[in-house]
């Protein structure tokens, strides 16, 4: 028994020029599928799309194709059409191609019609069964969407890193499951299928992996490139052949599915390494799969890790969604080409002088966060007093000046389930300074990647009339999670400020509007509904927070959410 893979590699247009607007629709094995492209004569428009799987023990399969091309105008269509058939012989083996010609003439014109000629080719692969495992088919939502589209893109970007780290001296003793990566598209995007409501939101399609949120800098470390957030060049090591390589693929991005699930692979598989240096000879040492999961997220969300191994293990969604149907038959076995480290940059020595980051104090006496309350007034949350480090920070009777000031002050930050930390913005920014190129950030030990100035708003916050101070901050960890830290800051008599409390959001929650009014901080926000991917919180609501002194809360009252 054979297993027979089809798919779109390519659109070639040649004859006259008819127009740029191509549309290419085609049916197989009772399936549709349609690719819209802008495409000039003698152009090429690169597929690479399967439209057919099937299994078979007869040495020649033949199944019928019908191909039409359109050139869309305004008025009247240009259309062509081809019916065939597939023909493949499988004692020839792979890789095979198949192409199919359709001609389109002008519609509009009396005299002269001007004719195009579409070539569509098909690239063929005929795998042995043993290569073959199943990939699990995820039921359409209540909503009707289709989570396993894209299931051919994820195959293919995971054999291709899997082959890519395979034929390599230290390979992983276990290659990644494809299975695994649609958990964790289903878990950042629903695999895709969800918008957010506010278009100035990071949307989760084409980005299915969102491995190119600028927020989370992963894109610019596999870039090797200047993080726009930092001003400074984001690089990551690996170890290859017990060499430092240094990682660089200038054309990594997000802006289609594709790419998205190529260079998310391909960060999974980073973050999956540690670099250990052991008597000047490096090595790799190879992290579980889960524990890669982990580090992929990075500590914005603590249940990260169990709601991806539920989709991927159990087949358990969001709501106890149960997502699993029949399985159907993937590729998991490597391919036939070798693939060379080209866009790697050996390192044989690292600079001896290093720059140690001054700018930075890790916690150690067990800061409490600010906890919400329930409410004594309405709707309002109060916030506990707490005592956190000095921020070196004034007031300015120009509110513009104040915050700048507020650009360059200590902060504590830090989530709901981690240790927190006092760091020091510059213009606004926080960056982790690695003490050596090789180093990887523990945040266990060194605290968060980067910590960005979102905004302000200004206020007397406990009657005194002075004006306090209410600063957001996006806290990063190196993966792809960000949270808001609310941090709430009240000014004394001689113009300082001083951090009273620390509200923690959720992993890529949204803060829209932020003001203080009558001692009462309202933030409108977009947080998680239920049944939210991280990618795209749609749940608009208004919280509204007052500080009140620990000390007018009796333990006993058990008042913490």
């Amino acid at each position: 028994m054979s297993v027979i893979i089809i798919k779109i590699a390519e659109l070639k247009y040649t004859g006259d020029s008819i127009g740029d607007d191509i549309r290419l629709e085609v049916e197989f094995l009772g399936k549709s599928f349609s690719f819209d492209k802008k495409i000039k004569p003698m152009g090429i428009f690169k597929i690479n799309k399967e439209i057919g799987r099937i299994e078979t023990d007869n040495q020649v399969f033949e199944k019928p194709i019908k191909i039409k091309v359109i050139e869309q105008d305004l008025v009247f269509d240009d259309i062509g059409k081809a019916e065939s058939v597939v023909k493949v012989d499988t004692a020839v083996g792979s890789p095979q191609k198949c192409s199919f010609t359709v001609k389109v003439q002008e519609f509009n014109k009396t005299l002269r019609k001007s004719s195009a000629i579409f070539e569509v080719v098909l690239e063929v692969e005929i795998v042995e069964p043993k290569k073959i495992i199943k990939l699990q088919q995820y039921r359409p939502s209540l909503f009707g969407e289709d989570y396993n589209k894209y299931d051919a893109e994820i195959i293919e970007a995971v054999n291709y890193w899997n082959e890519f780290f395979a034929q390599q001296k230290e390979a992983p003793l276990e290659l990644l499951d494809p299975n695994l990566v649609k958990a964790m598209a289903y878990v950042e995007s629903k695999v895709g299928n969800f918008r957010p409501k506010n278009k100035k939101f990071y949307p989760g399609f084409p980005d299915i992996m969102q491995v190119a949120d600028p927020r989370n800098g992963a894109i610019y470390a596999l870039q090797n490139s200047i993080n726009p957030e930092s001003g400074k060049k984001s690089t990551e090591y690996e170890v290859h052949d017990g060499k430092l390589v240094r990682l660089q693929y200038p054309e990594a991005n997000g802006s289609e599915m594709e790419e998205s699930l190529k260079w998310g692979v391909r960060w999974l598989y980073r973050v999956a390494q540690a670099n250990i240096e052991e008597n000047g000879v490096w090595r790799r040492q190879w992290r579980s799969w889960k524990d890669a999961v982990m580090k992929y997220n990075n500590g914005g969300d603590k249940n990260y890790v169990p709601k991806v191994y539920a989709a991927y293990e159990n087949g358990i969604g969001e709501q106890n969604f149960k997502l699993w149907m029949i399985p159907i038959l993937i590729l998991l076995g490597l391919g036939i080409g070798g693939y060379q480290l080209s866009a790697t940059e050996d390192v044989d020595s690292l600079p001896v002088d290093t720059v140690i980051d001054e700018t930075r104090f890790p916690d150690r006496t067990n800061f409490i966060p600010a906890t919400r309350f329930d409410s004594y007034e309405g709707s309002t949350t109060t916030l506990g007093w707490d005592m956190y480090p000095p921020t070196g920070c004034k007031s300015d009777q120009d509110d513009m000046k104040t915050e700048e000031n507020l650009k360059n002050c200590n902060y504590t930050v830090g989530t709901n389930w981690s240790p927190q930390w006092t760091v020091k913005l510059t213009d606004g920014l926080y960056y982790f300074i690695k003490k050596d190129l090789a180093m990887e950030l523990d945040n266990e030990v060194d605290g968060p990647a980067h910590v960005t100035f979102e905004q302000s708003a200004i206020g007397d916050l406990n009657h005194d009339g002075l004006d306090d101070a209410v600063v957001v901050l996006n806290v990063n960890y190196g993966g792809t999670a960000n949270v808001l830290n609310m941090v709430v800051l009240v000014q004394d008599g001689m113009g300082q400020y001083t951090q009273m409390a620390d509200y923690m959001f959720l992993d890529r929650d949204v803060i829209q509007y932020l003001f203080i009014d009558h001692g009462v901080i309202t933030a409108r926000v977009f947080v998680h509904a239920e049944d939210d991917p991280l990618c795209c919180a749609t749940h608009y609501d208004t919280y509204r927070f007052k500080i009140v002194d620990w000390s007018v809360l009796r333990p006993n009252d058990d008042l913490r959410n």
